[in-house]
């Protein structure tokens, strides 16, 4: 298990982009983030993953998007709709990681002098019962899970 593996896991941290800095600094809604509340991810009809609480809902999405078009950027040889698709994909995944308390994010970046983001709740080792959070999450954290699901979608297309 790579988690199990510190060195395994630093070398794998260097090349994921939940590491990469480029992608989170300037990132709307991401620094000095407050809690949003989360749900399980629904797909309305415009296309597009949402949470069920509006005024989260509306920040998410403006930080979603942004981050998009960062990731396109990123990756200019990839197609913009496998990137969409797999991008997609990887909000339903954190978001029902979140939901039904199955995440399994290490660890990530939070542009700050550890360079790492730990929930002392432990929720993204699944550890935490999520009773005591009320549904809460840092919008840094979720992003952070996002781009970790995002990985290894990513990883899992080039195979």
């Amino acid at each position: 298990k790579i988690s199990n593996n510190p060195e395994l896991l630093e070398v794998y941290t260097s090349h994921t982009n939940y590491a990469d800095k480029t992608l989170t600094d300037g990132l709307e809604n991401y620094k000095n983030s407050s809690a949003i509340t989360y749900s399980d991810a629904d797909i309305y009809m415009d296309g597009f993953v949402h949470i069920q609480d509006t005024q989260s809902d509306k920040l998410y999405q403006q930080t979603m998007s942004s981050l998009l078009d960062k990731l396109k950027a990123k990756y200019p040889k990839l197609d913009e709709s496998v990137i969409a698709k797999l991008f997609k994909q990887a909000q339903v995944n954190a978001l029902n990681n979140c939901a039904n308390n199955t995440a399994d994010c290490p660890y990530g970046t939070d542009n700050g002098g550890n360079d790492r983001v730990y929930d002392t709740k432990l929720d993204w080792g699944g550890k935490d019962s999520r009773k005591g959070d009320k549904n809460k999450i840092l919008m840094q954290e979720l992003v952070q899970l996002v781009l970790y699901h995002f990985d290894k979608l990513l990883y899992a297309q080039a195979a």
